[in-house]
């Protein structure tokens, strides 16, 4: 029976299962939000048709799981007085959900057999008033289970990964489950490009590395340029100002003194210098 109803939950049928529950759920999300057809009467059908499809899928999930649920609670049960770390099968694990004492493992345990018992009660009441009016007129009776069997699929969950996270933290995890699955994701560089989208982590980070030294020297060369610019800018000026009174001194001078006109030697030597200043040749 474990076997028949573990593979109503291979892959393809996980998927489709996945998709339907998203896509029944967004339908009755939107009707009790309040999306309006223009006629009440399709609208409570259309609200009727999406929870008693959820209804379907989450009841189909439960028979699927509650096999197996049902005989992991029962081989725990016997399990009772033995050490922790021991599996089902009775030999040493090394899983960590096994090194959760023995009456948390059992509450997680009860809580996902719950889930599935809840489920089958409300799909009980959910098939005995079908309709939205009958539905309406036994509110409890249809959505009280529901909220039980979905707050046992959450608890469960949530409590193991609190214990599992208190084994880790006092030592006692088995060798493999130090970390947590999200904290081996984050350590992992040997993605895959399914899983990521690119060739691998490692490949990803090198071309992050490259395009930030990309950006880095392109703002230091961005830099230089205008240091240059500036050293520029400041020889002509000073070259100018050489020039320009040395013209007004000529002017003074009515350009009967030849001595006091810059030499070229004198030129050349502040052109030298004006060279030296900004590292480049300066046009003649």
């Amino acid at each position: 029976i474990i076997q028949v109803t573990q593979s109503m939950l291979c892959t393809p049928l996980a998927v489709l299962w996945i998709i339907l529950v998203i896509v029944t759920g967004a339908i009755f999300f939107f009707f009790l939000c309040g999306l309006e057809l223009h006629d009440d009467r399709k609208e409570e059908k259309w609200l009727n048709y999406s929870i008693q499809a959820l209804n379907v899928l989450f009841t189909y999930a439960a028979i699927a799981n509650e096999p197996k649920r049902a005989r992991d609670f029962i081989r725990l049960w016997r399990m009772r007085g033995q050490d922790d770390g021991m599996n089902l099968e009775g030999n040493v694990s090394t899983e960590i959900h096994d090194y959760i004492p023995y009456k948390h493992r059992m509450f997680i345990i009860i809580n996902l057999n719950l889930n599935c018992i809840f489920q089958y009660i409300n799909q009980t009441f959910r098939a005995i008033y079908w309709t939205f009016e009958e539905a309406q007129q036994h509110v409890w009776e249809v959505n009280l289970f529901f909220a039980l069997s979905f707050l046992c699929a959450i608890i469960a969950p949530i409590f193991q990964y609190i214990q599992e996270q208190h084994i880790r933290k006092e030592g006692k995890a088995p060798p493999g489950e130090e970390l947590s699955p999200l904290q081996k994701f984050m350590q992992r560089t040997d993605f895959t490009y399914r899983e990521v989208g690119i060739e691998s982590y490692d490949y990803a980070i090198r071309q992050l590395k490259k395009r930030l030294k990309g950006q880095t020297q392109m703002k230091q060369e961005q830099k230089e340029d205008a240091k240059k610019t500036d050293r520029t800018e400041a020889a002509g000026e000073s070259q100018l100002s050489l020039y320009s009174n040395s013209a007004v001194d000529f002017e003074a001078n009515d350009g009967t003194s030849s001595n006091d006109m810059p030499s070229t030697l004198d030129c050349d030597e502040t052109r030298a210098n004006c060279e030296a200043a900004i590292g480049e040749s300066l046009p003649v």
